[in-house]
């Protein structure tokens, strides 16, 4: 479903809304996932942080297995300010 080396697909207002770098970080989270099964549904909330630092905040969740973990990543190297919720699906 989601294995490196094969074509993947984005949503085309995740597309419109995301850098290049965003999604490139975002199909990394999917690689780097410690879930053994991987839901054809991935959901990412972005977020500025509480703190405000200049960071972005990333939480991946999926419902089946359930799996959820909050990343956090340099707002300039995330390279959008999108706010809002991303799913994936394959």
């Amino acid at each position: 479903m989601f294995e490196p080396y094969k074509p993947r697909y984005i949503t085309k207002g995740a597309g419109a809304e995301l850098s290049q770098m965003a999604v490139i970080i975002i199909w990394f989270l999917i690689d780097e996932m410690k879930s053994d099964k991987k839901d054809y549904l991935q959901v990412f909330d972005i977020s500025s942080s509480k703190e405000n630092d200049g960071k972005i905040r990333i939480k991946h969740t999926q419902e089946q297995p359930p799996y959820e973990n909050i990343h956090e990543c340099d707002r300039a190297i995330f390279g959008c300010t999108f706010s809002g919720k991303i799913f994936e699906e394959m």
